[in-house]
């Protein structure tokens, strides 16, 4: 990366950090009593892609308005190598997203949609038990907290991993569809189709009816825009 690209990378990441700041104090002021720091902060990352393409295309729009990008254009650098700074800014920072997901301090089990169980005693002995909750009630009316699926702790780790599935491939896709050459209808298009993809499959995960695998396919929407999109500008730089 030349000095253009680490400007462009800089100015990125200011405009990236405001709009997630921007976010955050809007999330604050916005959410129910209940939600704590590590609920916010699980929003917040998860929204970071959509952050990143933003921050990459008002940047990208002031380097237009400023001429930049048809003085290198002039100077012979294809527009593909011209938005290396700002695609490698915003991988970066949905990277760090992603990866933040995986930490203790966020709570992502407010990503995925709360399944309710059907309650369901069994005898077992003398005693009867609700295997979701792990809830054991002995004759003797004795309460007893057993393993059950609400307190296994697999399932927080199946979370973080479910959202890291989720953000990461997004992350990828989302600086080049930014600045790929798509109309407004195709992009609120594509915006759209990922996001109404990514729900439905959250949804799908937490009902368990798939993996969570099944999550980097909301990407595709954006991938396929950005594909399409960064080929019509090398066809037109030809």
């Amino acid at each position: 990366m030349n000095a253009a690209d680490r400007r462009l990378a800089l100015e990125t990441v200011a405009a990236t950090a405001l709009i997630l700041a921007l976010i955050a104090a809007v999330s604050a002021a916005t959410d129910e009593p209940s939600s704590n720091a590590a609920t916010r902060a699980a929003r917040l990352l998860a929204l970071g892609p959509l952050a990143c393409a933003v921050g990459v295309a008002l940047t990208l729009r002031r380097r237009q308005l400023r001429g930049e990008t048809a003085a290198l254009m002039a100077l012979g650098q294809t527009p593909t190598r011209s938005l290396a700074g700002a695609h490698v800014a915003g991988w970066l920072l949905g990277g760090l997203c992603a990866l933040g997901l995986l930490t203790p301090w966020v709570d992502t089990a407010a990503l995925f949609p709360v399944v309710v169980a059907e309650v369901e005693w069994t005898i077992t002995g003398t005693a009867l038990l609700e295997p979701v909750a792990g809830v054991r009630v002995d004759r003797d009316l004795g309460l007893m907290l057993v393993q059950g699926a609400g307190a296994d702790g697999s399932q927080q780790l199946a979370s973080k991993t479910g959202s890291a599935l989720l953000v990461g491939p997004l992350a990828a896709v989302a600086p080049p569809w930014a600045t790929a050459a798509l109309s407004r209808v195709r992009r609120v298009i594509t915006l759209a189709a990922s996001a109404a993809l990514g729900v439905v499959l959250l949804h799908m995960v937490a009902a368990g009816h798939v993996s969570a695998a099944w999550l980097v396919a909301a990407a595709l929407p954006l991938g396929i825009g950005a594909g399409v999109g960064h080929r019509r500008i090398e066809w037109s730089a030809s």
